[in-house]
């Protein structure tokens, strides 16, 4: 049972400063999940999205937490990487993301796309790098 002497508070009550304390207690302790009366431990995964989320909240960013096996249609994932629905079906027809029929609609994973979007984001991050690179030889900056 938890102590009643303990008064419960929203995260938003809960300071930057006691989320560092947070973050800190749960990466040097093994970590556990209290349930009703049950106590059983927290899988190595679920601590570093609690990690994660812990730091993110105390530099007072939001989370938000989504199941990256959802699937998407080909609208959605357009949205999702901020480009047409066409552009998407030429990706998926090209076979640079992974698709599925579901009767005549494709159905995208979540996950592929937020892969695609990291693997294109990291692709153009490095064109950058190579270009300031050349103007500094060049000496254009």
């Amino acid at each position: 049972m938890g102590n009643p002497a303990r008064k419960k508070r929203s995260m938003e009550e809960v300071t930057p400063d006691e989320l560092e304390k947070m973050l800190s207690f749960v990466s040097k302790h093994k970590s556990r999940i209290v349930l009703d009366d049950s106590i059983a431990p927290l899988p190595p995964e679920a601590v570093k999205v609690l990690m994660r989320t812990l730091e993110f909240l105390s530099h007072g960013k939001s989370v938000e937490l989504i199941e990256v096996n959802d699937e998407l249609s080909t609208q959605e994932a357009a949205e999702l990487l901020n480009v047409s629905r066409p552009f998407v079906v030429k990706l998926i027809d090209e076979g640079a993301l992974p698709a599925r029929m579901v009767g005549s609609h494709r159905r995208v994973l979540r996950g592929d796309v937020l892969k695609y979007q990291a693997t294109q984001n990291k692709s153009r991050k490095a064109a950058l790098d190579e270009m300031t690179r050349l103007n500094q030889e060049m000496g254009l900056e």
